[in-house]
């Protein structure tokens, strides 16, 4: 069990981090207040979701692995404190909605950043296909093919849903896989083993593959932009 909670929500908590420092970074160079706040809510929800898996995975291992049984019984503690903080579990649940719910209020944040654009038209003609791309093309795709399992809450609890990576129909990419899997299992680096460097791997192809479908997006309606408003300043 703790192998497949660790295969499982490994990738997920190794993008949800880095996602969470990009939108950070977002909401600090938001123009826009309302922009700002709801950038820093995705990146809450972000960092909770992969803090779960560290949860999920820390449960499974907690016999075996001492900062495991940090990470459960800092989770312990935290319902504890909570239990008799009604303000505390309010925000505790509008966190695990936006965890829940990442991406719709990705796309939430986006129309309210093309709202307040002082250039909507060139706001959307750009935002538009860069989200678009990257939440229904590039990122679905990725998962896919590596076959990440999907992250879903059943009676409160964060599951992982497995499913078939694509890549593993291909004999030859099948075969390349295993390889480096089964290498990894044995080495160390500075004494450290490395045989979960191919799940951390394949999370940082996750962030790859969105940040790539944003770009592409983007610049596929930079050129529209500019062929139908003309050459001008991005809009803010």
């Amino acid at each position: 069990m703790a192998g497949l909670a660790i295969a499982s929500f490994l990738p997920s908590i190794v993008s949800g981090t880095i996602f969470s420092s990009r939108r950070t970074n977002r909401a600090v160079e938001a123009t826009n207040p309302m922009v700002s706040v709801m950038n820093l809510d995705i990146a809450t929800g972000q960092i909770f979701k992969a803090a779960e898996g560290a949860v999920n995975i820390a449960q499974e291992t907690k016999n075996s692995n001492g900062i495991a049984n940090l990470i459960t019984t800092a989770e312990e503690n935290i319902k504890e404190m909570s239990k008799g903080a009604k303000v505390m579990q309010g925000v505790g649940k509008a966190v695990k909605f936006t965890a829940d719910h990442i991406n719709p209020i990705i796309m939430v944040t986006s129309g309210v950043k093309v709202a307040t654009s002082n250039d909507k038209e060139r706001a959307a003609l750009t935002e538009v296909p860069a989200v678009a791309t990257m939440l229904f093309v590039t990122e679905p795709a990725y998962k896919k093919f590596m076959g990440i399992a999907k992250n879903k809450r059943v009676d409160g609890k964060l599951v992982a849903i497995e499913q078939e990576a694509l890549y593993k129909r291909n004999p030859f990419l099948k075969k390349q896989a295993e390889a480096l899997n089964d290498y990894c299992a044995t080495k160390k680096f500075f004494n450290v083993s490395m045989k979960h460097a191919p799940k951390v791997l394949k999370g940082l192809g996750f962030v790859a593959a969105s940040i790539s479908g944003y770009e592409l997006g983007r610049l596929a309606g930079e050129y529209a932009a500019d062929r139908l408003l003309g050459n001008s300043n991005s809009a803010a």
